[in-house]
C-alpha cells in the first residue's frame, strides 16, 4: 500500500494498515490510514485504496511482497525486544491484546504461516465495499477557531 500510493503514484504522503485496531484479543477493526499529498484529494486516495483492495481479492500477493511483509513484521518485533522497556511494552501489549504474554514468542511463527492464499481469502471476506466505513479529518478553515 505504501509503495503503491506514496512511492508509486505519489498521491499520498503516508499510508498505513493496522490489522487489529484497537487490539487483537476481541473482534475489532482493520484500519487503513491514508494522508493525501498536496494537490491530491481524499476521493482520489479513497479510489486508489479501493482499487488496491480489489486487486487483493482478484490476485494472490506475489511471493516477494509477502516475504517483505513478513521480514518487516519480524524485524519490528525483534527491534523492540532489544531493550528492557521494549520487552516490557511488548509483554504487556500481548497480554492485553491476546490474553497471554507468551503469544509474543509464537507470533513470529504465526507470521511465517501466512500464505498468499490466506491474504486473498481475507481480502475477499472482509475488504468488501459494503463493509467499509470512511472517516475524514480536515484542517479547520482559516480564522475558524473555537469561540
Amino acid at each position: 500500500m505504501y509503495k503503491e500510493l506514496v512511492q508509486g503514484k505519489r498521491i499520498a504522503v503516508a499510508a498505513q494498515a493496522v490489522a487489529t485496531y484497537p487490539g487483537g484479543r476481541y473482534p475489532n477493526l482493520f484500519v487503513f490510514f491514508v494522508v493525501p499529498a498536496l494537490g491530491h484529494t481524499i476521493e482520489e486516495n479513497e479510489k486508489a485504496l479501493g482499487d488496491l483492495l480489489t486487486e487483493f481479492e482478484k490476485q494472490p500477493v506475489d511471493a516477494a511482497t509477502l516475504a517483505r511483509a513478513r521480514t518487516q513484521a519480524r524485524a519490528a518485533v525483534i527491534r523492540r525486544l532489544a531493550n528492557n522497556s521494549g520487552l516490557a511494552e511488548l509483554l504487556t501489549s500481548y497480554y492485553m491484546s491476546y490474553g497471554d504474554w507468551r503469544k509474543l514468542f509464537t507470533s513470529i511463527d504465526d507470521l511465517n504461516k501466512v500464505t498468499a492464499a490466506d491474504v486473498q481469502r481475507v481480502a475477499r471476506q472482509y475488504f468488501l465495499t459494503a463493509n467499509r466505513t470512511y472517516a475524514y479529518t480536515t484542517a479547520p478553515a482559516a480564522g475558524g477557531g473555537r469561540p
